[in-house]
C-alpha cells in the first residue's frame, strides 16, 4: 500500500492468533453434538408431558450453543481465509489563491463610494436650486398675467358674439 501513496502518515498492523481458539471450538462443537443425541434419545423415552417440556428446554438451548459456537467457528474460518485491509484517503488542504480584497480595502472602496454618491445628491441639489430661481420667479408672472390675459379673451369673445 506504500507504494501507492505519495505520503502515508500512518499505519497500523493487526494480528491475531485464532489456532487455538479455533480448535477450542471444534472440540466444543463435538461435545455439543453429542449432549444434542443423547437429549433426542431421553426425549424419545420421556414418558410423561412434564418429561418432554423439560428435554425439549434443554435440547433447544443445547442447540442455541451449538449455532452461536458454529457462528463463532465461521467467522474465524472467514477471517483466517481473507485479510481485511482499512484504507483511509485524505485529500490535503490546499488553500486557494484569490484575489479578494481585505476587508479594510472594502470598506476604503464603500466610504469613496457613498462619497461619489454625495456628491452627486448635492450636484442635483444645486441644480434644482438653480432652476428654481429661474422658475419660481417665472411661475409668479405666468400667475398673475394669466388672470389678466384670460378675462380679456373673454371680452373678446363677447365682443364677437
Amino acid at each position: 500500500m506504500r507504494g501507492i501513496g505519495k505520503n502515508v502518515t500512518g499505519e497500523q498492523t493487526n494480528a491475531r492468533e485464532v489456532t487455538g481458539e479455533h480448535t477450542d471450538l471444534q472440540s466444543r462443537l463435538v461435545n455439543l453434538h453429542r449432549a444434542e443425541e443423547q437429549y433426542q434419545t431421553l426425549l424419545g423415552r420421556a414418558g410423561s408431558i412434564d418429561e418432554v417440556l423439560k428435554v425439549t428446554t434443554r435440547l433447544d438451548g443445547v442447540r442455541g450453543e451449538i449455532e452461536q459456537v458454529q457462528g463463532r467457528v465461521n467467522l474465524i474460518e472467514n477471517q483466517s481465509d481473507f485479510a481485511t485491509i482499512g484504507l483511509t484517503h485524505s485529500v490535503p488542504l490546499v488553500a486557494r489563491t484569490t484575489n479578494l480584497p481585505s476587508p479594510v480595502q472594502v470598506f476604503a472602496d464603500a466610504a469613496e463610494a457613498s462619497l461619489t454618491v454625495g456628491h452627486g445628491v448635492m450636484n442635483l441639489a444645486a441644480v434644482l436650486a438653480v432652476v428654481a430661481l429661474w422658475a419660481v420667479p417665472a411661475l409668479g408672472v405666468y400667475l398673475l398675467l394669466r388672470r389678466p390675459v384670460g378675462r380679456l379673451v373673454e371680452a373678446s369673445r363677447r365682443r364677437l358674439t
